[in-house]
């Protein structure tokens, strides 16, 4: 029997099913919106001789910290269930990942579930081999990949993909504010920036760095493990599709740039296998896991092939 915090799936889908025009909104803000917010805070910085090094700082460290909501939040412990965490958590990590600003989160979380069913053959949302069942070349494939697929008619849900986020109730509602959280992560830096500089132009800097140039650096970032790794680098032996591991997107990307690794194994938390694999995102669930906020961590099943006990970010058991 549901408990008190569950609802019908259907009333999900149907909530959903309008949103069609809330999520190219979405979208247009993601690529278009936040770029040219990011415009405007170089141009900005260029008039005034130079942009202060702590806005500069808020930008990093927040697309740093909402990165880690994408990247631990909704890709390895929403998507794929690699762990379990404590609820407060568990919320925490929810918000962040949706303070990105990358759209709804269980309609992320859809989406990526989708691409492991079908990556990289017809039915995968972004792969850069694919649009539907045409074949796309080197350069459109990358765009598409890259960010297209954002506007190009994206299938209604499947109720069964993502029945375990859309029969909870709390994140239901979560889900359904991301609207408001987007703007929340606008508001906050721009209080911030008050701080810093205690004009109104100080707020409209900390709303520029600490909320758009946040968004559209870490934006592209995650966009690039949709396009670039699955173009460019290694791919591991054995792997039936185009996922790659590239390096400078391990360390841009907190870990998910060891994409060929991702999908060989989806279920584990732990990315970057060997030593020299940095994946910051594991070194934080590691984290969690040792001060008991997490726990039922899912390690590679490949653990005997690679070392498993490296130094550094990637390493550890």
């Amino acid at each position: 029997m549901p408990n008190a915090t569950s609802v019908p799936v259907i009333d999900f889908l149907t909530a959903h099913a309008h949103r069609g025009k809330k999520e190219r909104v979405f979208a247009w803000w993601a690529y278009c919106g936040t770029g040219m917010g990011a415009l405007v805070a170089v141009i900005l910085s260029v008039q005034s001789g130079g942009t202060a090094g702590a806005f500069l700082i808020m930008a990093v460290a927040g697309a740093v910290l909402t990165g880690l909501g994408v990247t631990v939040g909704l890709h390895r412990l929403f998507t794929h269930r690699s762990f379990r965490a404590r609820r407060p958590l568990e919320l925490a990590l929810f918000v962040l990942g949706t303070a990105a600003g990358q759209g709804y989160p269980i309609r992320w979380v859809y989406d990526h579930r989708i691409h492991h069913r079908f990556t990289d053959v017809p039915g995968d949302p972004h792969s850069p081999i694919w649009f539907g069942d045409r074949r796309l070349g080197a350069l459109s494939g990358f765009l598409h990949a890259h960010v297209l697929w954002l506007f190009r008619g994206r299938a209604p849900l499947n109720g069964q993909v993502i029945r375990d986020l859309a029969s909870d109730a709390t994140l239901v509602r979560l889900d359904q504010a991301a609207p408001l959280i987007v703007v929340a992560g606008l508001f906050i830096p721009g209080c911030l920036g008050l701080f810093i500089e205690p004009t109104l132009m100080g707020f409209v800097k900390g709303v520029l760095w600490g909320g758009t140039v946040r968004m559209f650096l870490l934006n592209h970032v995650t966009w690039s493990v949709n396009s670039v790794c699955h173009m460019l680098g290694p791919r591991p032996s054995g792997l039936a599709n185009e996922a790659r591991n590239n390096p400078l997107l391990g360390l841009l990307a907190l870990g998910e740039g060891w994409h060929g690794n991702h999908h060989l194994d989806p279920g584990s938390a732990r990315h970057g296998w060997r030593w020299y694999q940095l994946d910051f995102s594991w070194a934080i669930v590691r984290l969690l896991e040792q001060v008991g906020l997490v726990d039922s961590v899912r390690r590679p099943r490949q653990a005997t092939s690679f070392d498993t006990e490296g130094a550094g970010l990637g390493g550890g058991r």
